[in-house]
């Protein structure tokens, strides 16, 4: 966060996890969990997201 603070303006990826569970749901218990983890670990909800500009304060 130290990176975004106070700047003009903030650009961050997010993504909805919904696609991911649906896209998902025909393996098994043990790729489905892993994948899942993966994403929260590795991409921003839109949520959080929103959360982190807020605390960034873009102009």
């Amino acid at each position: 966060m130290a990176l975004a603070a106070g700047t003009d303006l903030l650009l961050h990826e997010a993504i909805g996890f919904d696609w991911v569970q649906d896209d998902y749901k025909e393996t098994d218990a043990a790729t489905r969990t892993a994948t899942i983890e993966h994403h929260r670990k590795s991409h921003t909800s839109p949520a959080d997201a929103g959360s982190l500009a807020a605390a960034a304060g873009p102009r």
